[in-house]
């Protein structure tokens, strides 16, 4: 098993939040355990993306019982930790300034302001409509908002 507290804890001082932590599969003791099959998703600032991204492949690199696949752009860089090409978990982590501004702070680790979730979200829908549990999430969390109306 990964150890995300740990790797959550490596990269606090670095400006970035979590986003898409409150999902049906995503276990409510997260960081301390974590669904496998799945990703941890991130928007971190310019000025930190290159230093986090090798934080996260050098904290990473001690599984050695995976194979990594790096998959990067100009603003994406995701980890996958697989077996046997099967995803294990990976790490996805967009650079994105505005994302992270008004960043909360949550049981051990930052996560998005309520209406940068919101937007997330809205656009997870727009992607992908059949993952109703993001539009579940955005009827539970509505606050008179019209961003987030459905």
């Amino acid at each position: 098993m990964l150890n995300i507290k740990e790797y959550i804890d490596l990269i606090y001082d670095y400006n970035y939040a979590l986003t898409k932590i409150d999902v049906p599969y995503n276990p409510t003791t997260f960081p301390f355990e974590y669904a496998i099959g799945k990703d941890l998703d991130m928007f971190v600032s310019e000025d930190c993306f290159e230093k986090i991204q090798e934080t996260t492949l050098n904290f990473f690199k001690q599984y050695t019982c995976f194979q990594f696949r790096i998959i990067k752009n100009a603003k994406n860089f995701r980890l996958r930790m697989e077996q046997n090409g099967v995803l294990h978990y990976q790490i996805d982590i967009t650079m994105n300034d505005q994302m992270i501004q008004n960043k909360e702070y949550r049981n051990h680790y930052y996560i998005l302001s309520l209406n940068n979730e919101m937007k997330v979200r809205l656009n997870e829908i727009r992607q992908n409509p059949g993952k109703l549990h993001h539009r579940d999430w955005i009827i539970s969390h509505q606050t008179g908002n019209s961003e987030g109306k459905l």
